[in-house]
């Protein structure tokens, strides 16, 4: 089995919503055992603790070996109770890098297996059946003999001292009497437990006040301090009188009549009903205010750069990812051969030499004979060695020398005729003549493979494999993909051909024609991210919740370069909403009525649209006012 650290890992892209369910079946569905899972800042699997070690729950159950490469700090900071090996860049993973991450997982893997022989021991400890000695002993005890037993139970009893009973007291606890002391087996009656009558209180006068003649007929509340004092029932209309106070007649008939007649009861309750009435409608009124932030129309425009050496979007180096997709395709046909050429066999004979020097003279096979009267060209057709002349004025002679016609055709089969050799002189030097006809000359016309016929079938097997593989790389791409105009580049693999150019043939195959597309995508999703992050940028915002737009961002001017980067202009236009904060809009209604509200709303410039509720629904207007307080009020901040 292949070690993990020496397999080249697979990179994996997290989504910003991307669910854990998810992310977990990404990984798990992976053939590679290394990978790389690249997670933006922001994204909701760092987003807490309990993803993470949801996720390193599933790697440790599996075969993989995971690192992250994320800026967020919750994830970089908390490794070790994750278990989950976290780097911000690609660059910083090595070899180290990996033994470390395998670390985390390994030592989940063995806490685990500790919990798992903790509940096992402790389960079997649970079931453990009694050794067979004490099973003995307690048989042994159940067998004794009834009076040894009974003897031997009344020695022990004896050996016991009895405990000292104490004697039961009365005591009093917060006015209530209870028995308190030793072990009280019997009741106890005491007389002092029934609750003493506290006297009541009289006023008694004495004979010396009986006799005193002023008390007669008088109020004894306003003589005596501690005499009892009694509740009466006055009339208003008689306080009246009493203080003096000026009330015309007919007020004073109509209080009468109200006090009288029996209406005073049901004004008040009616007073009361509307006062009660008044206060649940203060208390229960809420309000709910919807606002619709004002949009702006932004676009952005800028150059960056997309690479295979980079796995996340690069605000501050202006990079984006870029991978390079493959496809190829294999063909063969059988052509019809059209270039014919005229071909024969060589005429041959025989030629004598004549060496007129003193040396010695050798041709080699292949050397040039011409006629000398109709100038045709022979090659020797085996290398000949010619002696010195015999003497000044005798030759020597070298016969039947074997000779070829340099090409085909029936105007080499020639009479006899005189010779020239090629760098030699025919007078002073070396002559020849052939003394018997040549034979064998002919020609005639043949269909052959030509390399312009070669070409033809494969200007049009190459044209048909390069729709096919556009086809098939457009079938490969996703949705978010997104081709780098220009980058398609075809790469020959094999193209074999059966007979070989020049051969006679009236057909020939292409026996294999195999071409290679390759082109560059980068994702949509980098390339939206990108510009988003470019327009919170420009607009001062921290985030990009603000942004709508079904307009996805596009490339333009693309500039492919050698080491296989790509450089392009990003543009996007899109429309932003105006970033509102609720509490500000809060702050600025509470405790306004609805039309002061209204206007507030209304001058607001970053507030396009705005709709103000009260609850309950049957509200007076004079009643309808934003409650002061952030619980009684709902404010929603339309997408």
């Amino acid at each position: 089995m292949p070690d993990k650290k020496q397999e080249k890992a697979k990179k994996v892209f997290v989504d910003l919503n991307e669910e854990i369910v998810f992310t977990i079946e990404n990984v798990l569905k992976e053939e590679k055992e290394k990978i790389i899972l690249t997670i933006p800042e922001h994204a909701i699997l760092t987003s807490s603790l309990t993803n993470m070690k949801l996720l390193a729950r599933e790697i440790a159950a599996s075969n993989k070996l995971v690192i992250l490469v994320t800026k967020n700090q919750l994830a970089l900071s908390k490794s070790e109770l994750t278990n989950l090996k976290a780097v911000k860049k690609v660059e910083e993973i090595d070899e180290n890098t990996w033994d470390e991450a395998e670390s985390l997982i390994q030592e989940l893997k063995n806490r685990r297996e500790q919990i798992k022989e903790k509940l096992i021991s402790a389960r079997q400890e649970s079931t453990k059946i009694p050794n067979e000695k004490k099973l003995l002993e307690q048989d042994k005890e159940k067998t004794l003999v009834p009076q040894e037993y009974d003897a031997e139970e009344k020695e022990t009893q004896a050996l016991i001292k009895k405990p000292v009973r104490l004697k039961p007291k009365l005591v009093s606890i917060g006015g209530f009497e209870v028995m308190a002391g030793g072990d009280i087996k019997e009741e106890t009656k005491f007389a002092s437990q029934k609750p003493k009558k506290k006297p009541r209180r009289r006023t008694k006068l004495t004979s010396k006040d009986k006799s005193h003649t002023s008390f007669i007929g008088k109020d004894m509340r306003s003589v005596r301090s501690d005499f009892p004092l009694r509740k009466t029932k006055s009339h208003p209309h008689k306080s009246f009188k009493k203080k003096g106070i000026g009330i015309s007649k007919t007020l004073r008939s109509f209080i009468k009549k109200i006090t009288t007649g029996g209406l005073i009861k049901p004004i008040i309750i009616g007073i009361l009903g509307l006062v009660i009435l008044f206060f649940l409608l203060k208390t229960l009124t809420k309000a709910n205010v919807s606002v619709t932030p004002r949009t702006e129309s932004v676009s952005v425009s800028e150059t960056i750069s997309a690479s295979e050496d980079i796995s996340e979007v690069n605000l501050d180096q202006k990079q984006i990812p870029l991978r390079k997709l493959t496809k190829s395709r294999s063909t063969s046909d059988t052509f019809t051969t059209t270039q014919t050429k005229e071909t024969g066999e060589r005429a041959r004979g025989v030629v004598d030499f004549y060496n007129k020097t003193e040396n010695e003279i050798t041709l080699q096979q292949g050397h040039i004979i011409t006629t000398i009267n109709s100038n045709l060209n022979f090659k020797l057709d085996d290398t000949v060695t010619i002696p010195p002349r015999i003497s000044e004025f005798t030759p020597s002679t070298y016969e039947n020398a074997p000779i070829v016609a340099e090409s085909h055709g029936e105007q080499y089969n020639i009479s006899a005729t005189d010779v020239k050799i090629s760098g030699y002189n025919t007078i002073q030097e070396l002559s020849g003549r052939i003394y018997r006809s040549t034979e064998g000359g002919s020609s005639k016309q043949i269909n052959f493979v030509s390399e312009e016929d070669v070409n033809k079938a494969k200007a049009s097997m190459d044209e048909t494999l390069r729709t096919l593989l556009k086809s098939d790389i457009n079938n490969l791409l996703s949705g978010d993909d997104v081709l780098i105009p220009g980058s398609e580049n075809f790469n020959e693999i094999a193209f074999t051909v059966n007979p070989e150019v020049g051969t006679e043939a009236e057909s020939f195959d292409v026996v294999n024609y195999e071409l290679e597309i390759s082109v560059l995508i980068v994702d949509q999703k980098d390339l939206d991210q990108f510009a988003d992050l470019l327009i919170t940028s420009q607009l001062g915002i921290e985030e990009d919740e603000n942004i709508h737009s079904d307009v996805a961002a596009s490339i333009e001017n693309v500039q492919l370069h050698e080491n296989g980067s790509v450089t392009f202009d990003l543009k996007k236009s899109t429309d932003v909403k105006v970033d509102l904060d609720s509490n500000s809009i809060f702050n600025s209604i509470k405790g306004k009525n609805l039309d002061q509200a209204r206007t507030t709303l209304s001058s607001n410039e970053k507030v396009e649209n705005y709709e103000i509720q009260f609850s309950p629904f049957f509200l007076p207007k004079f009643m309808k006012k934003v409650p002061e307080k952030d619980s009684k009020i709902e404010i929603n901040i339309e997408d």
